[in-house]
């Protein structure tokens, strides 16, 4: 198992207990969207796998991961995880300025 394997088993099983908080603790959880709140935008990255995608926000404190079987459904996940995450940990998880003005992608050749 190389070490983005593990990374990504990691992301799973935070994805899984944050799923299972949720809904064990769902009645004694506020509306995670109540019609009065703030709407904030955040960059979520999205990555394909070959048994599905995983996405994570940036500019949030903590790990916070989704995942699918498509894109949409990986991107859903995480909005969720981050909806539950705010929930529990409160809106100070939440960076004032996200020190990530943009995200790019891309490939560098590397001596091995």
């Amino acid at each position: 198992m190389s070490i983005y394997d593990g990374l990504r088993l990691r992301h799973r099983l935070i994805t899984i207990e944050y799923t299972v908080y949720c809904r064990l603790h769902q009645n004694r959880l506020k509306s995670p969207l109540p019609n009065a709140l703030a709407m904030k935008q955040i960059k979520i990255i999205v990555e394909k796998h070959s048994d599905g995608y995983v996405a994570y926000p940036l500019g949030i404190k903590g790990a916070i991961v989704g995942q699918g079987d498509t894109y949409e459904e990986a991107l859903a996940d995480v909005k969720s995880a981050i909806r539950c995450y705010i929930e529990i940990f409160g809106k100070e998880i939440l960076e004032d300025e996200s020190p990530v003005i943009e995200a790019f992608l891309t490939e560098a050749e590397v001596a091995i």
